[in-house]
């Protein structure tokens, strides 16, 4: 389980990702983040495809798509889409499989 502490601030480790973010885009991103339990944190990657489809670069479809495992198996971990009927970042939690 990922403790939150002063250096697993994710937009102090990765602020290019959260720079074009609105407040209330940021604070849903970390908000999942944080409730993510993944054990070791998330990779950029994940960060990056969360703050990607929060500001509305990518859909649905293109986060699912980016988060199905590669054909090597390292993808971190990420696995499905959001349930039905959710968008923006409030259905990512349930992806991190740790």
């Amino acid at each position: 389980m990922v403790t939150m502490t002063p250096d697993s601030n994710f937009a102090d480790r990765w602020p290019e990702l959260f720079g074009t973010l609105d407040d209330q885009q940021r604070a849903e991103v970390l908000r999942e983040l944080a409730a993510s339990g993944r054990e070791g944190g998330p990779t950029r990657e994940e960060v990056e495809n969360l703050t990607d489809r929060a500001r509305g670069a990518i859909d649905d479809h293109e986060y699912g798509r980016r988060a199905r495992p590669s054909a090597d198996g390292q993808n971190g971990g990420l696995r499905q889409l959001p349930p039905e009927g959710m968008s923006g970042v409030e259905g990512a939690s349930h992806l991190w499989t740790g």
